[in-house]
């Protein structure tokens, strides 16, 4: 199944006019053997359509107003940080899972601080597979984004 992540989309128009740009911005697909350790670590449902494209964007390349294409080790790295931090009870202030949630997956990241996830769960009313903004500097920074990754 194809992705048709609008940003994906608006990226392959793109490239398809200029394909020089998408070895310039991107690092290679992971290979078979990465994107089964990182299934069998990330232990979520993701869409084979999540695995089909690039291994995150080359250090310090920008894919849109400064946001990054996390690579595989990238995403287990943020996700780690962020699990730890929901399971440790830091943002007990919050409803558990609202702040953030054990079943979303970071895969565009701005500065650290602004990231786009795979929700895997449905959180705020959704569905599995919607993308989610979430900025960690406000409360109300949690929203779909997009129906969907497919």
């Amino acid at each position: 199944m194809p992705i048709t992540h609008p940003l994906v989309d608006q990226l392959a128009a793109g490239f398809a006019a200029q394909p020089e740009l998408e070895a310039e911005l991107f690092n290679p697909g992971a290979k078979e053997e990465a994107i089964a350790a990182f299934k069998a670590e990330i232990e979520l449902d993701l869409p084979d359509s999540f695995y089909a494209w690039h291994n995150g964007s080359r250090p310090g390349e920008m894919i849109e107003h400064g946001q990054e294409l996390l690579s595989l080790e990238g995403i287990l790295a943020t996700k780690k940080s962020w699990d730890d931090l929901e399971r440790a009870n830091s943002f007990k202030r919050w409803h558990p899972g609202t702040w953030w949630n054990l079943a979303w997956v970071p895969f565009i990241e701005m500065g650290g601080w602004f990231i786009k996830v795979i929700d895997t769960k449905g959180c705020f009313e959704g569905r599995p597979g919607q993308i989610i903004s979430f900025d960690y500097k406000s409360e109300s920074g949690r929203h779909m984004e997009h129906a969907s990754l497919r």
